[in-house]
């Protein structure tokens, strides 16, 4: 249970349908997650279904938690902001884990590699190589997309944002 759940005892998600377990597509460049735009309410959020678990405060900072659809769902002020996917298990994440997920038409997995991403998205904006991995990182718009690959070249993180700087 969530800390929102938790300390309130609410949970303004508890009406809404249930999850189908499916990954929306992610367009960067139209800026949606499925039928969802980024910086829409929190509300039209209600199409993914309800999270299984979330985290934070409705009205400042909180993520929706899909585990069997293996994404996080970023909230600030009320408004969708994010999408998150984590392909292995971390320290910081162990419930939430992602099969694969269509970004921009890619298809991605575990098994995504820098080259395919560089292939599919062009040459990043920035690169970050260390001997922990390699990060990759785009801007589309008012998104900011960045990859994270693990030291064997493996796709382990995939984090979407919109940037309203």
């Amino acid at each position: 249970m969530g800390f929102f759940r938790r300390i309130l005892g609410r949970d303004p998600t508890a009406d809404w349908p249930p999850a189908d377990g499916k990954v929306p597509p992610f367009d960067p460049e139209r800026g949606t997650f499925g039928a969802v735009r980024f910086d829409d309410a929190l509300e039209k959020l209600r199409a993914l279904g309800r999270p299984d678990d979330l985290d934070g405060d409705v009205q400042a900072k909180c993520d929706l938690h899909y585990h069997a659809g293996g994404f996080v769902a970023e909230c600030e002020g009320g408004k969708f902001i994010g999408v998150r996917f984590h392909f292995e298990a971390s320290r910081e994440n162990k419930k939430v884990l992602t099969a694969s997920a269509t970004v921009g038409g890619m298809r991605l997995t575990l098994a995504t590699k820098p080259d395919d991403v560089r292939a599919w998205f062009g040459e990043p904006l920035a690169t970050d190589a260390s001997e922990h991995g390699t990060e990759l990182d785009y801007q589309r718009g008012k998104i900011f997309v960045m990859f994270d690959f693990d030291e064997t070249g493996r796709l382990v993180y995939f984090n979407a944002y919109l940037d309203d700087q």
